[in-house]
């Protein structure tokens, strides 16, 4: 239930966020590349890697999940239940925050339009600060062999680009 509410939260504060017109993908990334987009409000940090891919370098979570563990020695209880039911979701979580981040992308996608269509948004993969990579489900393997070489270098990938149809 918890990561149904973290989700439902994502959701809900990504409903607030104004929409956004852009006539091609080039002028969204123009805009991102100044952080003047919605996207940027929550993806500090994160740059366009190329083909509706974007990284970031280090997790914000993941550092306030160090900061949490530094004061307290350890997670919530039902932290690593929320991780679980999160994964089960197909969501390649590191921490319990990473719902709430995913469901605010995805509104925000919602609200781009790029030449008037939605974007698509889809968190590909994640590496925690020991090093474990996981993957959003379904992923042929090309594209995972990929993903595991970009996890070398970078905390977090995900895709936003227009829908096609």
């Amino acid at each position: 239930m918890v990561a149904l509410n973290i989700i439902k939260s994502g959701f809900d504060i990504g409903e607030r966020m104004k929409q956004e017109e852009y006539s091609s993908f080039e002028k969204f990334l123009e805009k991102f590349n100044k952080d003047a987009t919605s996207l940027n409000k929550i993806e500090y940090s994160t740059e366009y890697f190329g083909n509706g891919i974007f990284v970031r370098s280090v997790c914000d979570f993941d550092l306030a999940i160090s900061d949490w563990m530094s004061l307290y020695g350890s997670l919530p209880e039902w932290h690593d239940n929320v991780i679980k039911e999160l994964r089960k979701r197909g969501i390649p979580v590191i921490c319990m925050l990473c719902g709430l981040h995913q469901a605010l992308r995805q509104k925000i996608g919602e609200k781009t339009l790029i030449n008037k269509r939605p974007c698509n948004v889809y968190h590909l993969a994640s590496r925690d600060i020991e090093g474990n990579k996981y993957y959003q489900e379904n992923l042929d393997k090309k594209d995972k062999k990929e993903l595991e070489k970009l996890l070398d270098e970078y905390s977090c990938i995900f895709y936003f680009y227009p829908k096609t149809r």
